[in-house]
């Protein structure tokens, strides 16, 4: 006879490697004590593939003045079929920014996709804008994730990079000239007249003296 079992694997399966079981058989004579048969084993090794990603945003996409506080978040997800441990964020400023950021998360293990809220972390991060950076334009900066799988080396996802613009914001104050007045427009027609007393008076010198000539 043919009999059949299923089993259904588990995120332990996958982080401690193969799936070894042993069977046996026993049946009774007519006559005698039951009888065993040599035992059969079978090992599944189950194909395992680490992975993890890393989103980056940040709660400000442009500041505008000098000190501003720009607020990071960064999503870590184990993407792979195995848990990964010593999880660690590095983040790469883009000179003149700087120093580096000082990142919290919650926890250094990601257990295997699908597996709930454990496979996922959110940590963050804040950075005090310098003159540096608003002299500079904006501030660029680059982050990675990596974790270590039961079996393999590190793995690491692509970099996620976030750029903050930064602004001067020019303030133009009002004008400070005083608008004429009646005694300025007196003193300006004043002065308007004697010019053209003086001319006229040159004129006439010079056409006496035509007429003497």
């Amino acid at each position: 006879m043919t009999c059949t079992a299923t089993y259904i694997s588990t995120a332990a399966d996958f982080n401690t490697g193969p799936i070894k079981n042993t069977a046996v058989a026993t049946g009774t004579p007519p006559t005698g004590p039951p009888i065993t048969s040599p035992p059969s084993t079978v090992t599944v090794t189950p194909p395992t593939s680490p992975s993890i990603t890393i989103v980056k945003t940040a709660a400000q996409s442009i500041i505008t003045v000098v000190g501003q506080v720009v607020n990071y978040k960064f999503v870590v997800t184990n993407t792979g079929n195995v848990t990964l441990t010593n999880v660690a964020i590095g983040d790469t400023f883009t000179l003149p920014a700087g120093p580096a950021l000082t990142i919290s998360c919650p926890t250094t293990t990601l257990t295997a996709a699908g597996t709930g809220a454990t496979s996922t972390m959110t940590c963050t991060a804040a950075y005090t804008s310098t003159d540096a950076d608003f002299n500079h334009g904006s501030i660029t900066n680059a982050a990675i994730a990596t974790g270590t799988p039961p079996v393999g080396e590190p793995v690491t996802p692509p970099p996620s990079t976030v750029t903050i613009i930064t602004i001067i914001t020019i303030i133009t104050l009002p004008s400070t000239e005083l608008p004429p007045t009646g005694l300025s427009n007196l003193r300006n027609g004043l002065i308007t007249g004697v010019l053209t007393m003086l001319l006229g008076a040159g004129l006439v010198l010079v056409a006496r003296r035509r007429r003497l000539i």
